[in-house]
């Protein structure tokens, strides 16, 4: 069974006593942090030790979905389990731009010495649920709170980490119940949502080549397309 130690951080000025985040060196998107998150709640639910309630302890996840005592994924549908067993699932929400313009100097960015256009800015902003599912109130509970408290402590971290300008976790939702099949073969389980909201700054550089829209432009032949020939 593989575990992943938790990283730890020193009192003093919240130093890392470990390498940093392969994350570090990416922009931060959708994708990404719904990435994240899973790889954070995998670590955290993969050994016992780092599991601080100890009614959930025995929840331990692995590699092989049939044998993981609870079940972590990302999730669109929330189908790929029948509910007998807790899951933690990770969905994105929308994600809104608002452009911010031309910024007046270039930031940086991965490669300085490329950069030969006018640099412009976007802000991102994006949310994210985790739906802690349980076989019953009190484990959907238990899970909703051990989820929420470990994100909070983390979000400052997590922030710095992938140069994110906010990284917040406002709570988590009362306890919500949910019915899979019918008839005897109905299975209840219950659900809390733990919500996340982020955002950054996109930055990029345009430079003067030409577009490549306009070489598709010019590829066309208007008389052919007018008559319906291509």
């Amino acid at each position: 069974m593989s575990t992943f130690p938790e990283p730890t951080w020193a009192a003093a000025g919240q130093t890392v006593d470990q390498d940093s985040s392969a994350l570090l060196s990416l922009k931060a998107s959708g994708l990404r942090i719904t990435g994240m998150l899973i790889r954070l709640l995998q670590m955290q639910f993969s050994s016992a030790t780092n599991i601080t309630n100890p009614q959930l302890r025995s929840l331990v996840w692995t590699e092989d979905p049939a044998t993981a005592k609870v079940y972590i994924a990302a999730s669109y549908s929330r189908q790929e389990t029948d509910g007998t067993r807790p899951a933690l699932f990770v969905r994105r929400q929308p994600v809104t731009a608002s452009e911010m313009g031309l910024r007046p100097t270039v930031a940086g960015g991965p490669f300085p010495d490329q950069v030969t256009g006018p640099a412009y800015a976007a802000s991102l902003s994006g949310q994210h649920n985790i739906i802690c599912e349980g076989r019953t109130g009190d484990q959907a509970e238990a899970l909703a709170e051990e989820v929420f408290y470990r994100m909070l402590m983390f979000a400052p971290v997590i922030q710095d980490d992938l140069r994110l300008s906010r990284f917040t976790v406002p709570g988590y939702s009362d306890i919500k119940e949910r019915t899979q099949g019918e008839g005897k073969q109905a299975v209840k389980s219950f659900f809390s949502i733990v919500t996340i909201a982020w955002s950054t700054i996109l930055q990029w550089n345009l430079t003067e080549q030409s577009p490549p829209f306009r070489q598709m432009y010019l590829a066309i032949d208007p008389f052919k397309h007018e008559q319906g020939l291509e």
